[in-house]
């Protein structure tokens, strides 16, 4: 089982993605990185990869 390396982020805590800063809106949704907790919006959570 894999743990997370940073605590999970609460929707709540977040208005903006972590990475380019658009605010997330019902047309920009939330997206929660599995391996640090962030939340990055759809553009830059696009790049996916396999958590260990």
């Amino acid at each position: 089982v894999a743990t997370l390396s940073n605590p999970w982020e609460f929707d709540t805590e977040q208005r903006n993605c972590s990475y380019c800063q658009d605010e997330f809106n019902p047309f920009n949704r939330r997206h929660h990185c599995r391996l640090c907790g962030k939340i990055f919006c759809n553009k830059c959570s696009d790049q996916r990869s396999l958590v260990p």
